[in-house]
């Protein structure tokens, strides 16, 4: 709701349950990048598991933000 509210400005635009079920989607998507990218960086690339954890999260921020900017409320694409 607050990333509804202060962050995406197209929210009017989409009907409620298309956009609930699009948040869930982009964030389980999300959720898998992280699970995958934790195994690689710290099972395959040997990397400290707190810089592994940091970078994931940024990586998977910019995932669940971009994709929702783009396609979920249509911005940017102009």
């Amino acid at each position: 709701m607050l990333a509804r509210k202060y962050v995406f400005n197209n929210y009017k635009k989409i009907k409620v349950g298309k956009e609930l079920f699009g948040v869930y989607l982009i964030s389980g998507v999300g959720l898998l990048i992280h699970q995958v990218s934790m195994l690689a960086f710290v099972e395959v690339a040997y990397m400290n598991l707190y810089i592994a954890k940091i970078l994931t999260s940024f990586i998977v921020l910019l995932w669940n933000y971009n994709i929702r900017r783009k396609y979920l409320y249509g911005e940017g694409l102009e």
